[in-house]
C-alpha cells in the first residue's frame, strides 16, 4: 500500500502523539521567535463587499477536512464570514461564519443542505483559535476553540452521501450568495486572519487542542495554507504584515486607558467605572515600569497642573496610617513614594499620584505622591477585558449600533459600534456670530451612512457620551430630531444612574437615594396608564371572565347612636383588591407597602354606596386613603427601547390593593317598644 507524503505525516503525528504532547523544550513547543502572516480586511471600519482573499488553486473533493484559523474581530457583521467555498450549483459548499448575536460558529457544506450553529464564546478585539473538522463518513465533527473540545453528530436534513466536491471558488473574508460573487457587505469580515489551514483529513484532536490553546507549534503540513499568501492568494483590498506569534497567541487581555482631562479623585474613579474599568494601581517595580510608557504619550498634556499627573486606585488610611486599594480596602503590599516609604496620610492628602512624564529626573519618573483628593489630575483607567456599553432610547427602526466598546480615533478615547456605528469627539468651535467657542462635542454615527448622526454637545472639556444626555439627530428612521438616550456599562439587574453610574436594580424607586446623583429616585411611578385610558370604564374582562374585586370591611368603632333620630354613625375600614390589566407596572419593591399609587395617579376605582336599613341612604366620608401596587410575579424581560431601566411587570399579575378609611352615618330602623329590655339589629 502507498501512502501520500501528507498520510505519511499524519501517520507520524498519530504514532509520536504522546511523545509530542510531552516535548515542552524541543521545537514542537509554541516558538515565540515565529512570525505569522496575519491579513486585514476593512481596515477603515466601513462594511464593504469587496475586501477579500482568492484562493488561486483547485481545492479537491474532500470527505474529511479540518479547519484552523485564528481571528480578531475589530467589529462583527450580521455574519462574520470567514471561509467560503462555493460551486457553480451550490454556493454554500463550505462555509465558516461567526455569529456574535448567537455566539455561535456557523458551518454549512456540501449540496445536500448541511447546516450547524455550534455554541461558543465570540469576543471582540481578542485573538481566537479555532479548529473545526468534519467527517463526512462518520457524520461527526470535532471542534475546538478556547482550550475546549467537543464532538458531536452532524445533523442532516435527508439521507445521501456527503461530499465537498472538487473544482470550485475558495474566498476569505466573504461569504459567496452565487459563484464567485453575490458578496453582501453584512457577511463580511472585519478584523484580522492568521494561521489559517485546512487539511484534507480530520486532524487528531491533541493536535486541535494545541492550536487552539497555542501550547505547541503543529508542523503537519496543511493541504491550503494562509502562510503561502503571495503564491496561492489573490489579495482584494487587503493588506498584510508579520506579527509574532507570541502576540497572537497572548491570553493577556488587560489593556489600559488615558482619560487626559483633568478631573478629582472621586470624579475620575466615577468615570473609570461607568466606562468598565478601575484605577490603575501598580503592584510591581515591572507594573510600574509599563504603567509608566503607557502614560508616556500623555505625560507633558497632563502635566499642565501637576508634575505628579495621575490618579492611581491607592487611598490612605488616615487611623491606620496605611495605604489601601481604593475599592477593596485592603492594605497595599507595594508601594513607591517619592522619598522611600510610605508617605505619611493627611486627611488633606489621602490621594494618590503617579508621575508620569519624562521631564523630571530620571529616578523620579513612575515615583507616586500623595495629594487632596479634590486636586485635579488626569486619570490611568485599567481594563481585564473589552467592555460592552448599551445604548438605551434608541426606538426599534434605529439602524444605529445599541453596544459599544472603547477604542481611539486619532489619538482621541472613541467609541466603536459593536457592528456599523462610532461616537468620535469632536474638537471645539468658535461660532463666527458671536466669538463663543463652545466644548466640543460628540457625534454618533454610522460608518457606512455617513449623512445618519445624532450629535451631543459638550458642558465641560470632561464632558464624555456616558450616562443620560441630550443628542440632536438627523436623517434617523425615529422620526425625531432630538432624543434622550443613555450610554451604560451596566450589566443585567443593574440601574443606570443619569451620571453613568451602575446601582442593583433592586434600590431603583425602594425611598432611599442610591446613586450619586439621586436618580435612582426620580420618576418613580410604580402604576402608570395610557393617554386612551379611560378612568370612568371598570376593566374588561380576562378570557371572558369578569373582574373579580374582593372585599373586606372591618368596623373599626361606633362614634355614636342616635336614637332619637333614628342613626348611628361609625368608622369603617374597607380593603379592595382586584386586577387592571390596562395599566403599566414597574420598579415594584417585595415590600409592598412601598408600593404607593399617589391618589391623583389613581386608575379606575370601584364604586361602593352604603345603605341602611331598608335600603335608606347612607352619607360615606373618606378620611383616608392609600393605594399599592402587590408583587405577586418575577419582573418581565428589559426593554432597551426605555431610557433607564424600567423593570415592569405583568399588570395581570400585580393585584392592586386599596385600603379607605370612612365614617359612615346610616338610618336605623329602631324598634322601641320593649327598649331598653331588648336588642336592636341595625345593617350596613
Amino acid at each position: 500500500m502507498e501512502l501520500s507524503v501528507r498520510q505519511l505525516l499524519l501517520v507520524g503525528c498519530v504514532l509520536l502523539l504522546p511523545d509530542v504532547i510531552k516535548l515542552v523544550d524541543t521545537q514542537l513547543k509554541l516558538q515565540t521567535n515565529i512570525n505569522k502572516t496575519v491579513v486585514h480586511f476593512q481596515t477603515e471600519g466601513m462594511a464593504r463587499p469587496d475586501t477579500f482573499l482568492k484562493y488561486k488553486k483547485n481545492v479537491p473533493l474532500m470527505k474529511r477536512l479540518t479547519v484552523c484559523f485564528r481571528v480578531y474581530l475589530l467589529q462583527v457583521r450580521d455574519e462574520d464570514a470567514i471561509l467560503s467555498y462555493a460551486l457553480e450549483d451550490e454556493a454554500d459548499e463550505l462555509f465558516i461564519a461567526f455569529s456574535f448575536e448567537e455566539q455561535a460558529l456557523m458551518v454549512a457544506c456540501c449540496k445536500e443542505p448541511m447546516w450547524m450553529k455550534l455554541a461558543m464564546p465570540v469576543r471582540i478585539r481578542t485573538w481566537i483559535s479555532v479548529c473545526i473538522a468534519l467527517d463526512l463518513d462518520d457524520m461527526k465533527y470535532h471542534l475546538a476553540s478556547y482550550g475546549d473540545v467537543r464532538e458531536g453528530m452532524i445533523p442532516t436534513v435527508k439521507k445521501a452521501d456527503y461530499v465537498i466536491r472538487n473544482g470550485g471558488l475558495l474566498i476569505l473574508g466573504q461569504d459567496q450568495d452565487v459563484f464567485d460573487g453575490g458578496f453582501n457587505k453584512f457577511q463580511s469580515l472585519r478584523g484580522d486572519l492568521s494561521d489559517l489551514r485546512i487539511y484534507d483529513y480530520v486532524l487528531p484532536s491533541a493536535l486541535m487542542t494545541s492550536y487552539a490553546e497555542c501550547s505547541i507549534y503543529i508542523n503537519v503540513l496543511p493541504m491550503i495554507d494562509l502562510e503561502a499568501l503571495e503564491s496561492d492568494f489573490e489579495l482584494v483590498n487587503v493588506y498584510y504584515e508579520e506579527i509574532p506569534e507570541r502576540v497572537i497567541c497572548s491570553r493577556n487581555t488587560n489593556f489600559t486607558v488615558i482619560l487626559p482631562e483633568f478631573r478629582s479623585f472621586i470624579a475620575s474613579e466615577l468615570v473609570c467605572h461607568t466606562l468598565g474599568g478601575k484605577l490603575s494601581l501598580p503592584q510591581s517595580n515591572s507594573d510600574k515600569n509599563d504603567l509608566f510608557q503607557t502614560v508616556l504619550p500623555y505625560g507633558k498634556e497632563c502635566a499642565e497642573v501637576a508634575s505628579d499627573n495621575f490618579w492611581i486606585g491607592a487611598i490612605g488610611n488616615f487611623d491606620t496610617q496605611k495605604w489601601e486599594h481604593y475599592l477593596t480596602k485592603e492594605p497595599l503590599s507595594y508601594t513607591n513614594f517619592l522619598g522611600g516609604g510610605d508617605n505619611a496620610i493627611a486627611e488633606n492628602a489621602k490621594c494618590a499620584t503617579f508621575i508620569g512624564h519624562n521631564f523630571t529626573m530620571e529616578s523620579e519618573q513612575g515615583l507616586w505622591t500623595a495629594q487632596g483628593c479634590f486636586e485635579e489630575r488626569c486619570a490611568v483607567c485599567s481594563f481585564k477585558k473589552v467592555a460592552i456599553l448599551k445604548v438605551r432610547g434608541l426606538c426599534a427602526e434605529s439602524e444605529f449600533d445599541r453596544r459599544f466598546f472603547l477604542s481611539e480615533r486619532n489619538g482621541s478615547l472613541s467609541f466603536s459600534g459593536v457592528y456599523y456605528s462610532e461616537i468620535i469627539k469632536n474638537p471645539p468651535v468658535t461660532n463666527e456670530e458671536t466669538g463663543i467657542t463652545n466644548y466640543g462635542s460628540w457625534t454618533l454615527r454610522r460608518i457606512d451612512k455617513p449623512e445618519m448622526t445624532a450629535t451631543m454637545e459638550m458642558e465641560s472639556p470632561r464632558h464624555y457620551p456616558i450616562g443620560l444626555n441630550t443628542w440632536i439627530i438627523k436623517n434617523g428612521k425615529c422620526g425625531k430630531s432630538k432624543a434622550t438616550l443613555v450610554l451604560t456599562s451596566c450589566e443585567d439587574h443593574q440601574f443606570s444612574c443619569s451620571d453613568g453610574g451602575c446601582i442593583s436594580i433592586d434600590y431603583r424607586c425602594d425611598s432611599e437615594s442610591t446613586c450619586r446623583d439621586g436618580s435612582d429616585e426620580d420618576g418613580c411611578s410604580y402604576l402608570y396608564v395610557k393617554k386612551n385610558y379611560d378612568i370612568t370604564s371598570p376593566p374588561p374582562r380576562l378570557r371572558g371572565v369578569a373582574v373579580k374585586i374582593s372585599l373586606h370591611m372591618n368596623i373599626k368603632s361606633i362614634k355614636k347612636i342616635d336614637l332619637p333620630n333614628f342613626n348611628f354613625v361609625c368608622e369603617i375600614e374597607m380593603v379592595l383588591q382586584w386586577i387592571d390589566a390596562r395599566v403599566k407596572v414597574q420598579y415594584l419593591n417585595i415590600i409592598d407597602e412601598i408600593n404607593v399609587v399617589p391618589q391623583n395617579e389613581y386608575p379606575w376605582v370601584p364604586k361602593l354606596e352604603y345603605s341602611g336599613d331598608e335600603n335608606t341612604v347612607s352619607d360615606a366620608v373618606t378620611t383616608k386613603s392609600r393605594m399599592v401596587v402587590l408583587r405577586r410575579s418575577s419582573p418581565l424581560g428589559d426593554n432597551d427601547q426605555i431610557v433607564q431601566e424600567s423593570l415592569a411587570f405583568d399588570a395581570r399579575k400585580s393585584p392592586l390593593l386599596l385600603k379607605e378609611e370612612l365614617t359612615v352615618s346610616t338610618v336605623c330602623l329602631y324598634d322601641l317598644q320593649a327598649f331598653p329590655f331588648d336588642t336592636q339589629t341595625c345593617t350596613i
